[in-house]
């Protein structure tokens, strides 16, 4: 059985992994919050109580980015003053949106030409 130590250890190098593999060509706010982790005595020793399947850097990193708005009191009132881009990436995470063809020759709006199902 291995050490707490050589788990932690082992955590650490998966997130400086993470944040120069993963996450840097992608997002440098990623890639510094996964770095910061990895340096973090604190932060790795409450991520080894968890079990293995928890301590993944994207599950981390979500709960920094939704947790907010997730536990919001009054989430209606967050929503409101999140950026677009952030209110985008929230419905990215949590439905997939289609738009289909309306119809060939067809040019106003159709509401049953979207299609929106839960990820």
């Amino acid at each position: 059985m291995r050490s707490l130590d050589e788990e932690l250890t082992d955590l650490a190098d998966h997130y400086r992994w993470f944040a120069q593999v993963e996450a840097a060509p992608l997002s440098p706010r990623y890639a510094a919050l996964a770095a910061a982790v990895a340096e973090d005595a604190e932060v790795l020793a409450f991520l080894g109580t968890l079990p293995r399947p928890k301590r993944q850097a994207n599950l981390l990193l979500g709960a920094l980015q939704y947790g907010p708005l997730v536990n919001a009191g009054d989430v209606r009132a967050v929503w409101a003053v999140l950026d677009p881009g952030r209110q985008r990436a929230v419905v990215d995470a949590l439905r997939t949106v289609t738009l289909h063809s309306p119809g060939r020759g067809r040019r106003n709006f159709d509401a049953e030409s979207v299609g929106v199902t839960p990820r």
